[in-house]
């Protein structure tokens, strides 16, 4: 009969050494072979440090405490060679040298925060993500739009992983959620679904930076004007373009419904992203006091707040009626089915004719490029004119500031 020899301390030690770092990867949605590759090791030697197979390379244990986020002293500790009566002591050097390290970091990131701070917002985000990672390659591309109004809508990150191997598609995404998780509301951030025009072919990954329709506060918004403006659009109608021009021009805050406040799994899944989207809806037609204009033009918001839209006291409404050739490039663009569109069409339609609330009634010409085709360069000039007169109307009928009193037109010459 025989009997199995318990585990040494050391091995024990190993074990534990292996689990703790192995659950710190995890944490920081590291894979084995990121890991190995930062700390300059094989993926089969990691791999046996975190089975408790081999005793790590102590030499490691700097990168590997700046990778994994667990102390030097700590990664001793596990590993079964920090004798205990050093302890103490090792963790108060460590604590010393960690301020001294933290007192120079900031200083860096003073440093960096002065470089950067005038620089566009998609460069921002493209560098703290290189910055944070050296798993992904980023390409930016400016959206550039219009002729007589040149206008700088948005900039598309696409992001490449460069995993080997490759990440399946939804963990790749969810490493990008914990690498700029800070960023999303801020910046806007977005995952582009639809096609990237300034791209040849559609990139995997493609996160969207707003820029002319960013969230933003207001600045020195006329007081006599009315406190909160809607603009009511359909999928690809620009609304939100005009909402956002019309908010450069009274100096009013300017609220996105696809760049605003998010649940925690409105990036991760569409359904949460919907979700988001109807409650900030919610919260914005609940709220008139603010100087700032908004913007609705998503069908699945449309659907579900018909009634309450319907009922709602709000001051203003810019609604924006597209042709329809705009509607059927909306449901090639937005992937809306037709009679869904033709469903919302009705309903603003309905608002058209029965308005519950004030209303500034824009509607968009068809004749928005050759051969029956809709050039944005085109369909941005026209919603830059349509702007002036929405701002034009709010003057004239709404006790807005006139064109004297208009802050700069962005992209007017």
């Amino acid at each position: 009969m025989s009997s199995k020899r318990a585990p040494s301390a050391r091995s024990a030690a190993r074990v534990t050494w292996g689990n703790v770092v192995a659950e710190a990867l995890r944490k920081r949605n590291l894979s084995v072979n990121a890991a190995a590759r930062a700390i300059d090791v094989s993926r089969n030697t990691l791999q046996n440090w975190l089975n408790g197979e081999a005793d790590a390379d102590l030499r490691t244990f700097d990168r590997l405490s700046e990778l994994t986020g667990l102390s030097h002293v700590l990664l001793l500790e596990l590993a079964g060679v920090l004798p205990p009566e050093l302890g103490p002591i090792a963790y108060q050097t460590q604590a010393a040298h960690e301020l001294r390290e933290g007192l120079r970091r900031v200083k860096r990131w003073v440093d960096q925060a002065i470089d950067v701070a005038d620089s566009p917002p998609a460069a921002q985000v493209a560098a703290a993500l290189l910055s944070r990672s050296r798993e992904w390659e980023v390409t930016l591309r400016p959206a550039l739009r219009g002729r007589e109004h040149r206008l700088l809508q948005h900039t598309y990150l696409a992001l490449k992983p460069i995993h080997e191997p490759a990440l399946p598609e939804e963990v790749a995404r969810e490493e990008v959620h914990h690498l700029l998780a800070d960023l999303y509301v801020p910046y806007g951030l977005t995952w582009r679904e639809q096609e990237a025009h300034d791209f040849v072919g559609h990139p995997p990954f493609v996160l969207q930076v707003p820029d002319h329709e960013r969230p933003r506060g207001p600045r020195a918004a006329d007081p006599h004007a009315p406190p909160s403006i809607l603009a009511l659009g359909l999928p690809y109608a620009h609304a939100e373009f005009l909402g956002s021009y019309v908010a450069h021009a009274l100096g009013y805050g300017y609220a996105d419904l696809r760049y605003g406040p998010r649940a925690p799994s409105a990036m991760r899944d569409e359904d949460g992203r919907v979700a988001a989207m109807i409650e900030h809806a919610q919260h914005l037609m609940a709220d008139d006091t603010r100087r700032q204009v908004w913007s609705l033009a998503d069908h699945r918001v449309l659907r579900a707040l018909d009634e309450e839209l319907g009922s709602a006291s709000l001051p203003l409404v810019l609604v924006v009626e597209p042709g329809p050739r705009l509607r059927a490039r909306g449901c090639e663009v937005w992937n809306v089915p037709a009679e869904e569109m033709a469903t919302r069409y009705r309903q603003m339609r309905r608002y058209l004719e029965d308005p519950p609330w004030p209303i500034v009634h824009l509607s968009v010409d068809d004749d928005l490029g050759p051969d029956g085709a809709v050039d944005p360069d085109t369909l941005v000039d026209v919603m830059a004119r349509l702007s002036i007169e929405a701002l034009t109307a709010i003057h004239r009928d709404h006790n807005g500031p006139g064109p004297r009193r208009w802050l700069t037109l962005p992209g007017h010459p």
